[in-house]
């Protein structure tokens, strides 16, 4: 958002400029917004490389060699999410992959160079036993190749976020602390992660060239996080013009700063639930929650209770009150469920499990009271705000009785309404309902359900 990062975004891309080698590691918690960050730097790169462009079509011809020079293009951007269960051994072909589509008229002999490696040597591909020969076979001898006329192109940036939600061996780990070297340093990569011990280990090994830590408690991350909070209830204003005066004189901007001690998590999930739920007891009950900097386990609880209790005002919901609350809390096992195997579950699936119930709700009405917790991908898949959420609800001691989902006791039912999904079969057949209920005795609703 324009406004936050400021500094750590200016740290970045000075250190971009510097083309010195090595790496830069972003680090911090949970929440501090590491992704957020990333993020940003992709938008601004993207927005840097066609302004460029744009300018080299305008340039004449003596001109385009000192315009092409200036600034930095993304190379490669690759996100890890731990729901996919990932894993680092393809991420050294995905760079190269990424590389060989960068603009041919900016960069001409980068497909080249790293396509004959390839045609030479097809199993170079498949080395993820030896991540470090990949590394030098795929990437820094070929671009060692050319790199005379690299140096007077755009930096080219390489950002990894997410490195601690993948497994990632230690042998990659040591590739990544070191970078492409001195001898390629056009070659930018960041990578952004928690500071894991193996993480941690593997730059202290190899000291990073340049590193950020988003400290939670520093006076840049409050002040990124109250422009936040502003920026968002401005939005949300428009939409809910009778709650300015009540918020004003609440103070909530100021008030919902101090409860997210630095912590982007926390501000996100705050203003998600109040504009969902735009009402004064919406407002209270956030301000209300006691703050936690373990990354938003009261936030999670609040902003789930509040989908419950601001449809109390709702005659027709209220009688199936603890109804709606159930159903609520099975899409949420269906969802979590599915992503504990490494598959994120797409929306029509989610819909064809998730049966309508009464009091008029679909599957899709849900998935929007889940909106200030749960957002739809651009591919059409389910995900969490942040990954934190759904270790809230695996965590009985944080989420509590009403909201705990235990995978391993719920989740063999939940696979059984998936595979006859993709099986074509219909939930509600007395074939289906016989078999689930034989291989689930204990269970008190219908595959539907």
């Amino acid at each position: 958002m324009r406004g936050t990062r400021v500094q750590a975004i200016s740290q970045i891309e000075n250190w971009i400029d510097r083309r010195d080698g090595g790496t830069f590691w972003c680090r911090g918690m949970a929440g501090t917004g590491k992704s957020s960050l990333m993020a940003t730097l992709h938008k601004r790169l993207t927005i840097q490389a066609s302004d460029r462009l744009e300018n080299e079509g305008e340039a004449g011809e003596d001109d385009r060699t000192s315009v092409s020079a200036r600034g930095a293009s993304l190379a490669a951007f690759i996100r890890y999410d731990r729901n996919t269960k990932p894993s680092a051994d393809k991420l050294i072909p995905t760079i190269a992959h990424s590389l060989c589509g960068l603009n041919p008229s900016i960069y001409p002999d980068i497909r080249t160079a790293i396509s004959r490696v390839v045609r030479d040597n097809q199993s170079v591909l498949d080395m993820s036993s030896s991540a470090r020969e990949q590394f030098r076979l795929l990437l820094q001898r070929p671009l060692m190749n050319i790199r005379g006329p690299l140096e007077d192109k755009p930096s080219l940036v390489i950002i990894v976020d997410g490195l601690d939600e993948c497994q990632v061996s230690n042998e990659m780990l040591a590739v990544l602390a070191e970078g492409f070297g001195p001898d390629l340093p056009f070659m930018r990569l960041i990578v952004s992660s928690r500071p894991h011990p193996d993480i941690t280990n593997a730059f202290k090994a190899v000291p990073p060239s340049a590193q950020l830590y988003l400290d939670p408690l520093s006076k840049d991350a409050n002040q990124d996080v109250q422009t936040y909070i502003r920026s968002r209830f401005q939005d949300i204003y428009k939409k809910a013009p009778a709650l300015k005066s009540r918020c004003e004189a609440l103070h909530a901007v100021g008030n919902f700063t101090l409860q997210a001690k630095g912590f982007f998590i926390w501000a996100v999930i705050v203003c998600n639930v109040i504009e969902r739920f735009p009402y004064e007891s919406s407002l209270q009950r956030v301000l209300d929650t006691p703050s936690n900097v373990t990354v938003g386990s009261m936030i999670y609880k609040t902003a789930l209770d509040s989908i419950i209790a601001d449809k109390n005002d709702n005659m027709e919901l209220k009688e199936h009150i603890l109804e709606l609350k159930q159903y609520i809390r099975d899409a949420l096992v269906v969802i979590v469920a599915n992503v504990a195997t490494g598959e994120p579950i797409s929306v029509p699936t989610f819909k064809k499990v998730v049966a309508r119930r009464r009091g008029g709700l679909e599957p899709f009405s849900v998935l929007e009271m889940l909106g200030s917790v749960l957002q739809v991908s651009d591919k059409g898949v389910i995900q969490p705000v942040h990954g934190t959420f759904f270790d809230f609800l695996q965590d009985k001691e944080k989420c509590g009785d009403d909201w705990y989902i235990d995978v391993e006791q719920e989740g063999p039912a939940v696979h059984f309404r998936l595979d006859a999904v993709e099986m074509g079969l219909d939930l509600d057949s007395p074939i289906v309902q016989n078999a689930y209920h034989a291989l689930f005795p204990a269970a008190q609703d219908s595959p539907s359900c």
